[in-house]
């Protein structure tokens, strides 16, 4: 983040990336724009004498000043580095003690491409101050076009700067602050919060109002109040009250028999499907199974699914009990097919079924009979007729008629179609003809029967998810529509689709999981992070590791992802030596050492970045070099330097953690570690705390006798207070119960009593109970 340039053999000094040039365009290549070996013109600004160096500016002007607070005013452009990205917003960092936040509503000038993800870390950005909060010490910044650029640029979206800038009747657009039980509350400036009532979040009806709205979601509304003096503004989201083309939804009192509408399938049903209809006040009707199809009626759950879009025609309306029934036959929009014009019916193709195509199939059979002299009753239509009129064609076949697909044709002397000698009757119409019709008379005299088909019992699969859970890709779909924030289920999809290979698949489903994931739920966005670092970790390359971990750094807590990434690798390189196969050894041990190398870069970058802000990371560091690498002397040197970094009241906790670790450590020295508490205890003799610490640590390690040899230390030890002294009484008695017998249980009664009478003689004729 700056440039070292030498004055002189003797002197240099730095340039920090935001002061090297007015122009913002140059910095966000510093390598490219500004090579080793190139000059440069700057100002001195500081000369820091304990470090022998120079601190310099490539800005013209006042800018090379060093920039305070009380230089900041509002519309001021200036340079920033982006520290930290969110879904919500960006931090950018003016100096190195001036930084501020740009909110969704400062980002563009249009929000529909307001988008925090695009921008990186370490980024270099032009920022405008929006506002500066003085008695508070905050900035507010933007980083609109329009405010950065040129002022000429178009805007989508105006700046709010306040409420004097709103007025009633305003048609403006925010993100979602808060979706609360009262309402919803619009973001539509930095310090301009806008209150929208639940009657006034729409025109239709929403059962569940708030699976409808979600944190950062973008809306348009109507300023419908507002108060100055109580900053108070409200909005109307509704569509009636924004578009001036509204046309009012449809009510059940609109809706008239044969009118035509599109809805949406809301339920599915054996006997049939009922269908919301469009632009409507929630107005829905029922397609029974026989209005659906022209011909045999079909089973709707195999034609329809909930959600689907559907075209219906309204065939009955029940004012009393408010029922619509509708038609989903092809023959009920005939007219609208017509309608549309030769040119349509000359560019579209047949389909089957089609009373268009069933048509031309007629005519064709027509001309056949004509060209042989077949003699055609009137009123014949094709295949249209045959299903209303089976039972009329049936009884007029025992005539002495026969049937051509399904009508009757009048010939008592017909024969077989002649064309070209191919004999249409197929060999069946001969001598034996009388016969064969006396059968027929037979049969067709007999009433006919309709079989009825038992209805076969539907299983229910979905009911095996709870006993085996999800096994197909289908299966997960439907339980993350229900628990999209899960990570837990998104987990087992990405281990589902890794046990089938494929690893493309797995980490596509993690970073679905990450858009998905409501950006309130840190902690299940924060195991997709670590899942897909796992993946990128043992089937990805090392780069998108790395761009995997810098993105999840700028996500998540830094300090946390650091030793989430150590921890990981220090466990996949952990693996057996293989006793037969040496090639096997050679390879696994330089795997390993090659995860411990990571794993020692990313410790000791998370010390240079959060050292001086957290002692844990110190803990675990000395705890990787010890217990990992077996390296005691790098571990012992990390003592010193955190105690110089961390504050003086942790110095006592931080050492005895170090402590104990030799103790705990397979490769530690208990010794070192007896020595390091006979330190603090020689200066706080009084800690029982440290004092039980070291005596579980000896208890542990299964030296019994030194753990007793300290009970008793403590009792000689001056200035505790009698109470606490009880209670130390009482946890020897308990640990020698356990780790003891009947002579050392005795002793310590008798240390209890040369204690009180020691304490009595101090304190003259007033007992002390014990």
């Amino acid at each position: 983040d700056c440039v070292w340039v030498n004055l002189s053999p003797n002197v240099r000094g730095r340039i920090k990336a935001l002061d090297l040039s007015d122009d913002v365009s140059l910095l966000k290549d510093l390598g490219k724009n500004f090579p080793v070996g190139s000059a440069l013109k700057a100002k001195v600004v500081n000369i820091d004498m304990a470090n022998s160096r120079l601190d310099l500016s490539g800005r013209s002007g006042d800018s090379a000043k060093p920039l305070n607070f009380g230089d900041l005013s509002v519309g001021l452009v200036l340079p920033g580095r982006v520290t930290r990205v969110n879904e919500r917003q960006i931090m950018v960092q003016l100096t190195d003690s001036l930084s501020g936040p740009v909110n969704l509503v400062d980002l563009a000038d249009d929000y529909s491409t307001a988008n925090p993800t695009t921008y990186e870390k370490n980024q270099i950005v032009r920022v405008c101050i929006r506002g500066v909060d003085v008695p508070n010490k905050r900035i507010h910044l933007s980083t609109r076009p329009s405010k950065t650029l040129s002022s000429s640029l178009p805007v989508e979206d105006r700046e709010i700067n306040g409420l004097s800038d709103l007025k009633v009747n305003d048609v403006v657009r925010g993100f979602v602050k808060n979706v609360a039980d009262n309402g919803v509350f619009v973001s539509l400036a930095f310090n301009v919060t806008a209150f929208v009532r639940v009657s006034d979040l729409s025109d239709l009806f929403l059962k569940d109002w708030k699976s409808e709205f979600e944190i950062d979601q973008l809306v348009k509304g109507k300023v419908i109040q507002l108060d100055q003096d109580l900053r108070h503004v409200q909005m109307s989201l509704k569509r009636s009250h924004i578009d001036k083309d509204y046309q009012p939804p449809l009510t059940f009192d609109d809706v008239t028999v044969g009118q035509i509408v599109t809805g949406k399938v809301r339920k599915v049903e054996p006997f049939g499907v009922f269908i919301v209809i469009d632009n409507s006040a929630n107005v829905s009707g029922l397609c029974h199974k026989s209005q659906m199809a022209d011909r045999k009626s079909p089973d709707p759950k195999k034609l329809y699914d909930e959600g689907d879009s559907v075209k219906a025609k309204i065939l009955k309306i029940d004012r009393g009990t408010k029922r619509i029934s509708l038609g989903l036959k092809a023959s009920f929009f005939e007219s609208e097919i017509d309608a549309d014009g030769p040119e349509e019916e000359l560019t579209e193709r047949p389909v089957v079924g089609d009373e268009s195509s069933e048509d031309s199939e007629v005519d064709k059979i027509k001309d056949m009979l004509a060209e042989n002299e077949v003699e055609v009753s009137e009123g014949w239509e094709g295949p249209e007729d045959a299903s209303d009129e089976s039972d009329t064609e049936m009884d007029n076949a025992d005539e002495g008629g026969s049937v051509l697909n399904g009508k009757l044709i009048r010939d008592s002397n017909m024969q077989g179609l002649s064309a070209g000698g191919f004999d249409w009757t197929g060999g069946l119409l001969t001598t034996n003809d009388r016969d064969s019709s006396s059968e027929t008379d037979a049969e067709a005299s007999q009433p006919k029967k309709k079989k009825r088909r038992k209805a076969e019992p539907q299983v229910d699969l979905t009911g095996s998810l709870d006993a085996h859970g999800p096994q197909s890709v289908a299966d997960f779909e439907r339980l993350l529509l229900g628990r999209p924030n899960d990570s837990g289920l998104w987990v087992q999809y990405m281990a589902f689709e890794l046990q089938l290979s494929e690893i493309d698949k797995a980490r596509e489903i993690a970073e679905r999981a990450l858009r998905t994931i409501h950006i309130r739920e840190q902690d299940e966005k924060l195991n997709m992070w670590m899942a897909l670092l796992n993946l990128e970790n043992a089937y990805g390359t090392d780069e998108a590791l790395d761009n995997a971990f810098a993105r999840a750094c700028q996500y998540c807590d830094s300090l946390d992802i650091h030793e989430r990434l150590a921890s990981t690798l220090i466990q996949s390189g952990k693996h057996e030596v293989h006793p037969l196969n040496p090639n096997l050894t050679a390879h696994i041990t330089l795997t390993k050492n090659r995860t411990e190398q990571k794993a020692e870069a990313l410790y000791t970058k998370a010390l240079s970045k959060h050292g001086s802000a957290s002692d844990a990371v110190w803990l675990n560091v000395a705890t990787f070099y010890l217990t990992t690498l077996n390296q005691a002397s790098k571990a012992h040197a990390l003592l010193p330097r955190a105690l110089q970094s961390q504050q003086q009241h942790t110095h006592l906790q931080l050492t005895s953690q170090f402590a104990a670790l030799e103790f705990k450590s397979p490769n530690g020295d208990p010794e070192r570690g007896r020595t390091m508490f006979e330190g603090i205890l020689g200066s706080f003799p009084k800690r029982l705390d440290i004092w039980s610490i070291l005596i579980d640590l000896e208890t542990n390690k299964g030296d019994k006798y030194r753990a007793r040899g300290l009970f008793e230390r403590v009792t000689k030890v001056k200035g505790i207070k009698p109470g606490k002294m009880k209670k130390w009484f009482e946890k020897w008695e308990k640990w020698e119960k356990v780790n003891g017998d009947m002579r050392s249980q005795g002793k310590v009664g008798k240390v209890a009593e040369a204690y009180v009478r020691k304490m009595a003689e101090e304190k003259g004729k007033h007992g002390v109970d014990i």
